[in-house]
């Protein structure tokens, strides 16, 4: 069989065979890059979040009664930027677990953590333990300006007036008042 015609899931672990190597199987291949993929998904969502917050906030900077979900949505910035070193974190134990998996031939001692034993090895629970704050940090960040939002809903419904606008309504008052005051003389001499 000409290697032209051999399938593309074979050829590396043959190629490899006949040149004296060992290939990695396939399942290694894979989740390694299923983490090389929930690592880009993490800094994703963290990252992505952050840029729609912050574009929420200059927004609404400058408009009067959104206090509340200003503040909201500085914190959950802030919050979304720890899931970002969270998942910068994750990657680098993910690695750290690859090579000590690596250097005990794919079979590593269980470890423990804080004297607890764990069934894996203690830096790659650390690279889990990782992950999962980095979620926590997303979900928890766009919980709650989703609640902010909802609880301020009727400010939010008014539509807040900017500063300006506010500053700018007395003024045209002052100067609707006397052409206002004329047309009603008029209307009662008539």
């Amino acid at each position: 069989m000409l290697s032209s015609q051999m399938p593309l899931s074979i050829r590396p672990t043959l190629e490899a065979h006949f040149r004296g190597q060992k290939a990695m199987s396939n399942g290694v291949d894979r989740r390694a890059q299923m983490d090389i993929e929930t690592s880009k998904g993490l800094l994703l969502i963290n990252g992505g979040g952050a840029v729609a917050l912050l574009s929420v906030f200059s927004a609404l900077v400058g408009k009067e009664g959104f206090e509340p979900l200003l503040s909201a949505v500085l914190l959950s910035v802030f919050g979304m930027m720890g899931g970002l070193v969270c998942a910068i974190f994750h990657n680098y134990f993910r690695r750290k677990c690859s090579l000590h998996y690596e250097l005990h031939k794919m079979a590593p001692p269980g470890g423990s953590f804080f004297g607890v034993p764990l069934p894996e090895p203690g830096v790659c629970f650390v690279g889990t333990l990782f992950l999962c704050v980095s979620v926590t940090c997303f979900m928890s960040a766009g919980s709650y300006v989703a609640y902010t939002g909802l609880t301020n809903m009727e400010q939010l419904q008014r539509g807040g007036k900017s500063k300006a606008t506010q500053q700018a309504a007395p003024e045209v008052k002052k100067q609707a008042a006397p052409e206002l005051k004329k047309s009603a003389d008029q209307k009662t001499k008539k």
